[in-house]
This record gives structure tokens, C-alpha cells and sequence, in this order.
């Protein structure tokens, strides 16, 4: 005897099955749990980075100055040693020698010190190009604030942790055979 059908089965409706998206649910608790928790980790190592790359810069630009310095001065004291116009003309700048006969004028000099040469902006270093892209889809906000601030960003990460054991233990009917 054959049992007769219910008139949406024989209409060709899919049979529902309440565990048949319990998979895809686990796949989107994952996803959104690693959306979040990787900016959590990635961003405050990418402005580390930055910030040491625009320190490095600096470092490296005051020692470029001061490898100047050095060659300027090493300049000078061969200058010094070979040559005696350098001389005379240290002795007169520097120990205010003066020939007998010599007139002293007075002139005002404005320092042309380079501002150039003792300040620095660094560059700062861009990101990534996937991740400017990634960021070109998002609206503009500081997410700064969100991801590098060690008590939100602990917040995050524990939610995320609680999302993806979640979709870990999402209960799943064992399958059935027939």
C-alpha cells in the first residue's frame, strides 16, 4: 500500500530541511568572525610598521646630515693641512688675527642655514595596494579608533572568538542512513 502524498510534494515543491543551511550559517559566522578579527590584528602591525619606516626615515635623514658634517669638516681640516691661504683665513675668522695695516669693516650677515637640512617631514607609508582597494569600499571613518584601541579591539576579538565557536558547535543533525 502505498501512502499518498501531500499535494505540495506531488506539485514538485522542494522538501524543506531545517539542518540543509546549518552549513552555510557556519561558513557566514566564520567569514564575519575572520572579517573582524583580522583588522584587529593586521591594522595596529601595519601602523607599527608605519611608524617605524617614518622613524627609519628620520634616523636616516639625520644621518645624511651628519655624514655631511663629517665630510665637510674632513674637508676642512685637509684644507688645514695643506693649505696655508685656509690657514690665514681661520686665523683671521677664528683668533680675530689681523695683518698690520688691514681695515676692519663691519658687515650684517643673515644666517642661510638651511631649514631644509634640520627639520624633516617624513612620508608616510602607504598601505598596501590590496588594502587601499579593500578600503576604497568602505565609508570613510577612523578605523583607527576602532581597531587599534586595545580595549575596543579586545572586545572585537572575543566576539569574533565567540562567533567562530559558535559556528563550530552549531548543532547539526547526524545524517541519516538509509
Amino acid at each position: 500500500m502505498t501512502r499518498p502524498q501531500s499535494p505540495r510534494r506531488s506539485m514538485g515543491a522542494p522538501n524543506p530541511d531545517p539542518d540543509r543551511g546549518s552549513g552555510l550559517i557556519s561558513w557566514i559566522l566564520i567569514f564575519m568572525a575572520l572579517s573582524a578579527f583580522a583588522p584587529c590584528v593586521l591594522l595596529p602591525e601595519l601602523r607599527s610598521y608605519q611608524a617605524m619606516r617614518m622613524a627609519e626615515e628620520a634616523q636616516q635623514h639625520r644621518m645624511d646630515s651628519l655624514q655631511r658634517t663629517v665630510d665637510r669638516e674632513h674637508r676642512l681640516l685637509e684644507a688645514l693641512r695643506s693649505d696655508p691661504a685656509v690657514i690665514a683665513r681661520a686665523a683671521q675668522r677664528e683668533l680675530r688675527f689681523k695683518k698690520p695695516g688691514d681695515r676692519q669693516v663691519r658687515v650684517s650677515v643673515t644666517p642661510t642655514g638651511k631649514a631644509s637640512d634640520e627639520a624633516i617631514t617624513p612620508k608616510a607609508v602607504p598601505a598596501p595596494r590590496p588594502l587601499v582597494r579593500a578600503a576604497a569600499y568602505l565609508p570613510k571613518y577612523n578605523y583607527d579608533r576602532i581597531f587599534c584601541d586595545d580595549r575596543a579591539r579586545l572586545v572585537i576579538m572575543a566576539m569574533s572568538v565567540a562567533l567562530m565557536l559558535l559556528a563550530i558547535c552549531l548543532p547539526r543533525r547526524p545524517e541519516s542512513s538509509m
